[in-house]
C-alpha cells in the first residue's frame, strides 16, 4: 500500500496517474491548436509557415523586424529574407520604417491580409466556444487551472530556451510558437 502525499495545508496531492492525466489533457490541446492552425492556413491557401508569419506580425503588439521574424521561425538571415520577400510579392507582408527609427525596417500584414475576415470569423467561433466552457467552471478551478497552466508553460520555457543553445535558435526558443510543423494526424 502506498503513502499518500498531502500538501502543508493536510490535502491530498495528485499521484503520478494524475499527473499523466494531465500531462495527456495538455498534448491534446496543444495537438488541437496545431490543427487548427493548419486548418485556418489551409481555408486561406496558405502554406503553415506563411499562417504562422503573419499570425506573429498581427498579434506581437510591437514593431516586428524581418530578424525578429527569422528568428522566430527558426530561419537563418538570407532564407528569412527570402521568405518575407515572398510573403511581400504575394501582398501578405509589406515593409515600413521603423516607427522609432527611420533607419530600421519593420513588418505589417497588407490590409488584406489582415482583413481576411474567414480567418477572423473562424477564431470568433472556437474562442466564443471556449469561452463557454471556462463559464461554467468555479472561481476556485479557474484559479487551479491557470496556476497549473502557467506553472507548466514556465517549465516548457524553461527547456525550450535552455536546450541545445545556439546562435539559431528555431521556433522552440519562444514557447508560444507551435511545436509542430507537420499536418495533425
Amino acid at each position: 500500500m502506498s503513502e499518500q502525499r498531502v500538501d502543508k495545508h493536510g490535502a491530498q496531492l495528485a499521484g503520478p496517474s494524475s499527473a499523466a492525466e494531465l500531462v495527456h489533457a495538455l498534448w491534446r490541446i496543444t495537438r488541437a491548436m496545431d490543427g487548427l492552425r493548419w486548418e485556418l492556413a489551409r481555408h486561406t491557401d496558405l502554406r503553415l509557415i506563411d499562417h504562422m508569419a503573419l499570425e506573429y506580425v498581427t498579434n506581437a503588439g510591437k514593431p516586428v523586424e524581418p530578424t525578429d521574424l527569422s528568428n522566430r521561425l527558426g530561419m537563418r538571415t538570407q532564407s528569412g529574407t527570402e521568405f518575407i520577400d515572398r510573403l511581400v510579392r504575394s501582398g501578405h507582408l509589406e515593409r515600413y520604417p521603423h516607427p522609432r527609427d527611420g533607419r530600421r525596417i519593420v513588418l505589417r500584414p497588407t490590409p488584406a491580409a489582415a482583413a481576411q475576415e474567414s480567418i477572423r470569423e473562424q477564431r470568433a467561433l472556437v474562442l466564443a466556444a471556449i469561452d463557454e466552457l471556462a463559464d461554467q467552471l468555479t472561481v476556485e478551478e479557474v484559479r487551479t487551472i491557470t496556476t497549473y497552466l502557467g506553472r507548466a508553460a514556465e517549465v516548457i520555457t524553461a527547456h525550450t530556451t535552455n536546450a541545445g543553445a545556439s546562435s539559431h535558435p528555431g521556433p522552440h526558443a519562444d514557447p508560444t510558437v507551435p511545436a509542430a510543423i507537420s499536418p495533425p494526424t
